[in-house]
């Protein structure tokens, strides 16, 4: 399966190991998961431009470089676009409860991402 995701120009993720342990907190037990994967072109273009920021512009330099452009209407387009990436990588690691505060994913290197998924253990 080594890059059999290369060969299509749709979104595609190879999973490359997962990890799962349960963590008690406080008493509490909660399901740790974690995933190595590796984003095809698509995909790692679809994180590009859903990581795109402005903040290290202020104001007065964003109107320089964009003119005319609406800054919160551009923030919130890469929002959206954060969150649809978010989406497709849970549905592709069947992880179906996804919200902010559980879900993450990180850049390790390249094409090359760390997932981790915490849930309320059952």
């Amino acid at each position: 399966m080594a890059n059999e995701i290369f060969k299509t120009d749709r979104f595609a993720v190879e999973v490359i190991s997962a990890g799962e342990f349960l963590d008690n907190v406080s008493g509490k037990t909660y399901t740790v998961q974690t995933f190595t994967i590796r984003l095809n072109h698509v995909a790692l273009e679809a994180w590009m431009a859903a990581t795109a920021t402005d903040d290290r512009e202020d104001d007065e330099t964003w109107a320089a470089w964009h003119p005319g452009e609406d800054r919160q209407a551009y923030r919130a387009t890469v929002e959206k676009r954060k969150a649809e990436f978010d989406a497709q990588i849970a549905a592709t690691l069947q992880i179906t409860r996804a919200n902010a505060c559980s879900f993450s994913i990180v850049q390790v290197l390249s094409e090359i991402f760390a997932v981790a998924y915490i849930s309320a253990a059952h």
